[in-house]
C-alpha cells in the first residue's frame, strides 16, 4: 500500500519547546548543511559512529522519539536494500563466498555498509531540520542563505518561498492520497491483486483526483497570498527576528567539537 502522511517525516513540523527548536533557523540550516557535507568527507566507521552519536544527542535535545527515525527510514528501505544488493554482489575484490558466477566480497560488504549508513544519516539529519523548523523559519533561513546571490539578480526571496511551500506540501499531498486510497478501497478497488493492467487502471483512480486536489490547493494558496498583497520580488519586512543566543553558540561549539574530533581521528590514522 502507498505510504500515508501519518508515516511520513520529511516535510512535517512538530511544534515543541526544545533546545533544537529554539535554535536560530539560519544557523540550524548551516549546521545541517555542514553535517551533510561532513558525511561525504569523513567516511571511516569511527566517523559514522561519531555522527550517529551526535544525531542521537540532537534527537534527545529536540525531545523527539526514535519512532521518527523509523518513520524517516521506512520509505527508504527499498533504496537501501537495492544499494546493499548492488554493492554486495557486484563489487569485485577478495571473495568471502562464491556460488558459480555469484560471489560476495569483503569490499562489497564494506561498500554496502558504508553507503547505507551515509544514506540513513543524511535522511535523518534532514528530517531533524524539518521536524524542528517551522515554515516561516525555514523560509527565513533559506532566504538568508541565498541572499548573496540576489546581488547577481537571483530571486532569493521567491526561491526560498517556493522551496518551502513545495517542502510543506509533501505531507499535505500524502494526506490527500491517503484519503483517496481509503475512499477507493471502500468502493472495492483492489491495489494489491489482479493483473498489471488492472492495477495500473486502479492507480489512475488515485492520480486523477490527487492532481485535481493539488491544483485546487495551489489555487487557494495563490488567492490567499494575493489577498495578503504578496508581490514577487519586493522586499518584505519581518514580524519576527532571530537573534543569536547562547544556545546557538553552544550548538556551534558542539558541532565544531565533533569536526575537531573527526579531524583528529583522521590525523591519528595517518
Amino acid at each position: 500500500m502507498l505510504p500515508s502522511a501519518a508515516r511520513l517525516v520529511i516535510g512535517q513540523y512538530i511544534p515543541l519547546e526544545s533546545f533544537v527548536h529554539r535554535l536560530n533557523p539560519f544557523l540550524k540550516l548551516v549546521l545541517t548543511f555542514c553535517l551533510m557535507v561532513g558525511l561525504f568527507v569523513f567516511t571511516t566507521p569511527q566517523a559514522y559512529t561519531a555522527f550517529l552519536l551526535f544525531w542521537l544527542l540532537s534527537y534527545r535535545l529536540a525531545r523527539l522519539t526514535l519512532a521518527f527515525f523509523l518513520r524517516a527510514v521506512r520509505p527508504l528501505l527499498v533504496v537501501i536494500l537495492f544499494t546493499v544488493v548492488l554493492h554486495v554482489f557486484f563489487t569485485k575484490g577478495q571473495p568471502l563466498w562464491e556460488l558459480g558466477p555469484i560471489q560476495i566480497t569483503r569490499e562489497g560488504l564494506h561498500n554496502a555498509a558504508h553507503f547505507s549508513a551515509r544514506l540513513i544519516l543524511l535522511v535523518n539529519f534532514t528530517s531533524l531540520l524539518t521536524l524542528t523548523t517551522s515554515a516561516i523559519e525555514l523560509t527565513f533561513a533559506i532566504e538568508k542563505l541565498l541572499k548573496p546571490l540576489s546581488r547577481l539578480g537571483f530571486p532569493a526571496q521567491d526561491f526560498a518561498m517556493m522551496l518551502t511551500i513545495a517542502l510543506r506540501f509533501i505531507p499535505v499531498l500524502f494526506n490527500e492520497m491517503d484519503k483517496i486510497v481509503k475512499a477507493q478501497t471502500c468502493r472495492a478497488v483492489q491495489f494489491r491483486s489482479g493483473s498489471v493492467a488492472r492495477r495500473v487502471r486502479n492507480y489512475l483512480a488515485i492520480l486523477v483526483p490527487l492532481f485535481i486536489n493539488a491544483f485546487q490547493r495551489a489555487l487557494e494558496l495563490a488567492q490567499a497570498m494575493d489577498v495578503r498583497c504578496y508581490q514577487a520580488g519586493r522586499e518584505r519586512g519581518r514580524f519576527r527576528v532571530y537573534p543569536v543566543a547562547i544556545r546557538d553558540v553552544a550548538a556551534v561549539l558542539g558541532t565544531s567539537t565533533l569536526f575537531a574530533l573527526l579531524i583528529g581521528l583522521r590525523t591519528a590514522a595517518r
